[in-house]
């Protein structure tokens, strides 16, 4: 989901629409009016910027009534030169917003490479967790960018790809979720990330593979030795989860073809294998 951009006295902040304390409420209940960003090109971000900056007598820190760094506005807005100015007059590239947010984290969602080894060079906290626990490789591994996942685990410290969010997920867990195969042979082969790593719920990278449908990804898993039978904390096995899915995906219309087959399959294994072979 996308940062937006509230106007209000003529002052920004950033807001997750829908989203208050992590709780998805509905729009009508949200009492900030979400707006649409103009097409504004980012050197004419940097002109409001820079007058923010001359208003506030030159501070690098200068925040908004709603909590917001120049900083902020910069990554999000700005191009890269802006933000620089700013580092360079000492604004801190490790504010953190209320939200467990910070420049580095808005700089990675953003995936401009500029304004990330800009951060880079001004020493920026690139192993920071927001409120959810999630960190920039986590972003990146539900974003699905291979390129820069793969070099932010060569970039970030080692702690970082072995952190686990609010909910337990690990990176693993996440690729596996989000369906992005790349990432997830990334991170077998390129982290100490265990295989078998369960999150709050129970749940393996695995297990929560073939919860999602995701059966490429649970079988590459599988290859990789995954235990392909722990169940998660209610008992549900890869097994019980893979013909669920399929079950309601053919309720939905979809997998017909594949039904009729996965129906006689008692074992995991030979399931993904034949689901493989059918979708090949």
């Amino acid at each position: 989901m996308d940062w937006q951009v509230t106007i209000d006295d003529d002052l920004f902040y950033y807001q997750l629409p829908g989203v208050i304390d992590d709780e998805v409420v509905a729009p009508e209940s949200i009492k900030v009016k979400i707006v649409e960003i103009p097409e504004t090109p980012p050197e004419k971000w940097d002109e409001w910027i820079y007058s923010l900056f001359r208003k506030s007598n030159n501070n690098p820190n200068f925040i908004d009534t709603h909590g917001v760094p120049l900083l902020f506005h910069a990554i999000n807005l700005g191009t890269t030169a802006s933000a620089r100015i700013l580092l360079e007059a000492g604004a801190n590239a490790n504010f953190v917003s209320w939200q467990g947010t910070s420049p580095w984290l808005l700089a990675v969602k953003s995936g401009d490479m500029q304004k990330i080894r800009l951060l880079e060079q001004f020493n920026a906290d690139i192993s920071i967790q927001d409120n959810c626990g999630n960190n920039a490789l986590h972003f990146i591994a539900m974003q699905g960018k291979s390129r820069l996942f793969h070099y932010l685990l060569h970039h970030d410290p080692v702690k970082s790809a072995l952190a686990v969010n609010r909910w337990g997920d690990s990176l693993l867990h996440l690729t596996a979720a989000w369906n992005h195969l790349l990432q997830t042979r990334i991170c077998l082969t390129h982290t100490d990330i265990p295989i078998n790593a369960r999150n709050r719920a129970g749940e393996t990278a695995f297990l929560k593979a073939l919860k999602c449908g995701h059966f490429q990804i649970a079988r590459v898993l599988m290859l990789a030795g995954a235990d392909i039978d722990l169940p998660d904390n209610s008992g549900i096995t890869p097994m019980k989860a893979a013909r669920a899915f399929i079950m309601k995906r053919n309720d939905e219309g979809h997998l017909a073809e594949i039904l009729p087959g996965a129906e006689s399959i008692s074992d995991i294994r030979t399931l993904l294998d034949y689901i493989t072979k059918q979708n090949a």
